[in-house]
């Protein structure tokens, strides 16, 4: 039997459903292209249609209005958001769909035109999915930051204490909620493989960031509590991490056995809007751990995010691009420390930081302030790294500034990330002496040096 699966660059042949009961069915190609979910469709030309708005397929939704065809000014059509795609694998719904291009032969005949959905629901049954109740996201790293274990382990031994039995169990536990917003909670799940082929018999655990609501969301809000997981740990733990996987659920697509157990109610989901798993080595040296923060910790760092998303998002930005260039390292952190430096002049609430039109008076100022909330000892010296910071942010900024050397610039956005993951830190309330000690086992503690 074929399975459901949107495999990279292997392109599935089907029949396209939309939302218009009466129109014929098209068959279609879709296809995972490693960038995008492309949906391609067949057209024909308006010399084989008779009209512009002929009802045979789905040309209307790639044709501009006003195109006069045999004397009849088209009418543009709209491709609906939500698309239905099926085949012997089953159905695919496709969510938040746009045109994109669309190619004739020239002469007239036979075109095709793409579009693009930002998400495809495996499995899914209705063309409702614009809005969701639930979403499941697996995060790489989030079981051993949260440290918190559903199985235990085993051991017997004989009186000479050689092993006998052994073995492990795995216990339900119940979802830990984390906030009321859409129900934030992680969840445990665990799984068992049995090969006798192979000789194998291995347990798999996994932690869950799950929402979860009776009326449906857009799928960005339940996004932005996942995203805001997410990029706690990148800060946390300063490394790129990525999603292992995604799912939904509406409550309209459910499907139950007789005894009442819903059976499928997650539906796996393929998309590309999200950061993807890199399936690397994840280190679990953290700045920031679970048993740190708690739930409300969690609670207070989502409010931070949505706070100071300027800040937030410049000092992700790092870990989720590749190879950037020491320019943009150097502009992200300076913008990230110089958000941060307006909010604690605000705070302050007085002119002495701010200019008449509401703005830090200078970026020195900032960085004077964000100083005064950290201890001394993270930096080996302040007063070098403000005025290297100063050098290299306007160095970078202003044509007719010089720009330090390579060394110092690596060097300077390697301390601009330990000041703003720092402050975080404590703004979290880590304890100072705990931020010190962590500090130094950090990924970023050890500075550059030129090679000899």
């Amino acid at each position: 039997m074929t399975e459901n699966h949107l495999v990279v660059n292997e392109p599935r042949i089907g029949w396209l459903k939309d939302e218009n009961s009466n129109a014929l069915h098209s068959a279609v190609m879709l296809e995972d292209t490693s960038e995008s979910i492309k949906l391609t469709v067949p057209l024909l030309s308006f010399d084989l249609l008779g009209t512009a708005n002929s009802a045979y397929g789905y040309e209307s939704w790639f044709t501009p209005s006003g195109i006069v065809v045999n004397g009849v000014p088209s009418k543009e059509g709209k491709c609906p958001k939500n698309l239905m795609f099926f085949d012997p694998g089953g159905t695919v719904v496709l969510v938040d769909c746009q045109t994109t291009r669309t190619s004739y032969r020239i002469g007239g005949g036979a075109g095709q035109g793409q579009i693009i959905a930002n998400y495809a629901v495996l499995g899914g049954r209705t063309l409702k999915y614009g809005r969701i109740n639930g979403m499941r996201t697996e995060i790489e790293g989030l079981l051993g930051w949260f440290g918190q274990s559903m199985g235990t382990v085993t051991r017997e031994t004989d009186d000479q204490g050689r092993l006998v039995k052994s073995g492990f169990e795995f216990n339900h536990t119940d979802p830990m909620p984390i906030s009321s917003s859409l129900n934030l909670s992680f969840v445990g799940d665990w799984s068992l493989r049995s090969n006798l082929h192979e000789g194998i018999v291995s347990g798999t655990e996994s932690c869950y960031v799950e929402t979860s609501v009776k009326r449906g969301r857009s799928w960005q809000e339940h996004l932005e509590a996942h995203e805001a997981i997410r990029d706690l740990l990148v800060v946390a733990m300063w490394q790129q991490v990525g999603f292992k996987s995604l799912a939904v659920y509406r409550e309209d697509d459910l499907a139950a056995l007789p005894n009442g157990v819903i059976m499928g109610k997650w539906k796996e989901v393929v998309t590309h809007r999200i950061a993807r798993s890199v399936k690397g080595n994840i280190s679990h040296t953290a700045l920031l751990r679970y048993a740190d923060l708690g739930p409300g910790g969690i609670r207070r760092w989502i409010k931070l995010r949505q706070m100071m998303p300027k800040m937030i998002g410049a000092l992700v930005a790092i870990q989720d691009s590749n190879q950037l260039y020491l320019e943009t390292l150097i502009l992200n952190t300076s913008i990230a420390l110089e958000n941060l430096g307006f909010y604690l002049a605000k705070k302050k609430g007085t002119s002495q930081y701010l200019n008449k039109w509401g703005q830090l008076k200078t970026f020195r100022i900032g960085l004077e302030l964000v100083r005064g909330t950290l201890p001394d000892a993270v930096l080996p010296d302040w007063d070098l790294w403000i005025d290297e910071a100063i050098d290299c942010y306007m160095g970078t900024k202003h044509s007719g500034r010089q720009v330090p050397d390579d060394l110092v610039r690596m060097n300077t956005w390697r301390q601009n990330v330990i000041v703003l993951r720092s402050w975080i830190a404590r703004y979290l309330d880590l304890p100072e002496q705990t931020l010190l000690e962590r500090l130094r086992l950090d990924a970023l503690s050890r500075p550059y040096q030129a090679m000899e």
